[in-house]
């Protein structure tokens, strides 16, 4: 304790311990636009020079980066599932035309 009662450095920010992040806020945007094109997290990961434990730490700590994977891979899922769906209905109009003209 100190004369005006507090502890030698009480109310001080801790310092931060290990290596500065890699982490940009460019990379939300990419992420964003990765995620569309159906990108893993590990291959993400892979594009940002990081591991997918790191890739996913970035995930807890940063919202906006998350919210934009998760939007992305909603798109791509969409996009996917339209892709299947029109691809049946021109499978079953075709076996139906064949069936008609046999």
């Amino acid at each position: 304790m100190t004369r005006g009662g507090k502890r030698p450095g009480a109310g001080r920010k801790p310092k931060a311990v290990g290596r500065p992040s890699k982490f940009q806020a460019a990379f939300t945007a990419q992420a964003f636009r990765l995620a569309l094109l159906g990108q893993t997290d590990r291959e993400m990961a892979e594009f940002f020079g990081v591991s997918e434990a790191t890739f996913n730490r970035w995930k807890q700590a940063h919202s906006e980066f998350r919210e934009s994977i998760r939007r992305g891979k909603v798109g791509a899922d969409i996009d996917v599932s339209e892709s299947l769906y029109c691809n049946s209905i021109k499978y079953s109009l075709y076996t139906r035309n064949a069936q008609t003209s046999a």
